[in-house]
């Protein structure tokens, strides 16, 4: 026999969460499938892309302007340098260090050292630093620049030491003077071209190709690092 059921018996489910779907009618559609508030893997990809977006444009800028630094503190070393190569001409009737057999820089520029110029950290581009150790002579160590050796200081103002260069040929406006990819030899500063410093102690920025002839002549001899 089966007798009613009392309403007042039934066991209520209890209240229905606010957050559960529901269709058009607002009648509570069940619970959630599990998942479905997680990010997907598109998401995720998508936000890891943004993120990389974000810090290419925010270093590339610093990147640009620490080299761009590193120029200035380069041809602020290149001024120091001419500074002390006059003090040596002055002495010297007009002529720049000179040294007979001389292959490398630090061969003709270890004249200067140390009475004209004592810090021999002056020779090491800041672009790309080489461990010169003072207290040990120069001649034997590998400097940063490429110096004209056999000008002097009575004839125009022309280039006499630059960043070090790709060859030690002459070479004509146009021809690449310094590293075209930022690889070696001659990237001082990468990609970004170089510095010149000229005889009448005025220190120049140039591009990775020559913007003017710069010659060897009669006497003249281009000492790479």
């Amino acid at each position: 026999m089966n007798l009613p059921r009392d309403p007042s018996r039934q066991v209520s489910a209890g209240p229905e969460p606010a957050d559960w779907p529901r269709d058009g009618h607002g009648i509570c559609a069940g619970r959630p499938e599990p998942g479905n508030e997680g990010f997907s893997i598109v998401e995720l990809l998508v936000v890891v892309v943004l993120l990389l977006v974000i810090t290419t444009l925010l270093w590339s800028p610093r990147a640009g302007s620490r080299e761009t630094s590193r120029q200035a503190a380069c041809r602020s070393q290149l001024e120091r340098i001419g500074i002390a190569m006059q003090l040596y001409a002055n002495e010297h009737s007009g002529a720049f260090p000179r040294t007979n057999l001389a292959r490398v820089s630090a061969e003709a520029l270890c004249l200067l050292v140390p009475r004209y110029i004592s810090d021999v950290n002056a020779f090491s581009c800041p672009g790309k630093p080489r461990p010169l150790k003072g207290g040990q002579p120069l001649a034997g160590q590998t400097l940063s620049y490429a110096y004209y050796m056999g000008l002097n200081g009575v004839e125009p103002a022309r280039a006499i030491l630059t960043d070090e260069q790709i060859n030690s040929n002459a070479k004509s406006a146009g021809q690449w003077l310094f590293s075209p990819d930022g690889k070696p030899p001659a990237n001082n500063h990468g990609r970004s071209g170089g510095n010149l410093l000229f005889t009448d102690g005025h220190v120049e920025k140039s591009p990775a190709k020559a913007v003017v002839p710069l010659d060897l002549g009669p006497g003249v001899v281009l000492l790479n690092p």
